[in-house]
């Protein structure tokens, strides 16, 4: 207690408290005022929501190794086979953490899809630079071959060797 208080007053602060309390309580039964509350934020997600967005984030992760996987993991097969599957888990007593997949799954999926689409860009790259140095090794094993005395010997035209006459064709065998 403050020595320089009497017996009988009440601290600032707590009149203060009691002030605000007694501003509540004036309050009660009046209409809330116009944006004194937020929006109520959503309920979370049922274990079938869960379900199927675990479902369709692995179907799309698959389906970039696999294309043929996006045709069977649609979000309508996805929902229905997580409708179907939920109760039978609850039953069993398996829940799956609320919310968990909502946020986490698609942030996995997103950085999974950059990698992957990141490795095939690097792979093509690759190969395509690796024809290019191949097909660059033939021109110039093509022009130092052009440019060597062997072919050039080999590009002069050959003898001309003397040809048949009627005459060569029609005598016999051993005759000359």
């Amino acid at each position: 207690m403050d020595p320089n208080q009497s017996a009988g007053a009440i601290p600032a602060s707590v009149a203060a408290e009691l002030a605000a309390a007694d501003r509540e309580a004036a309050a009660i039964g009046q209409p809330i005022p116009e944006g004194a509350v937020g929006p109520l934020p959503p309920p979370p997600p049922s274990q079938a929501d869960e379900l199927a967005s675990i479902l369709i984030v692995a179907g799309q992760g698959a389906s970039i190794v696999f294309p043929s996987l996006a045709a069977i993991y649609t979000e309508v097969r996805c929902t229905a086979t997580a409708a179907a599957v939920a109760p039978a888990l609850e039953r069993l007593g398996i829940r799956l953490p609320t919310g968990s997949a909502g946020v986490y799954l698609p942030a996995a999926a997103a950085v999974m899809t950059l990698a992957w689409e990141t490795r095939e860009a690097v792979r093509r790259d690759l190969e395509r630079m690796r024809r290019a140095a191949e097909a660059e090794q033939r021109k110039a094993k093509d022009r130092e071959h052009a440019a060597s005395p062997a072919a050039i010997e080999a590009e002069k035209p050959a003898p001309i060797q003397a040809q048949a006459t009627e005459a060569d064709v029609l005598r016999p065998p051993g005759v000359l």
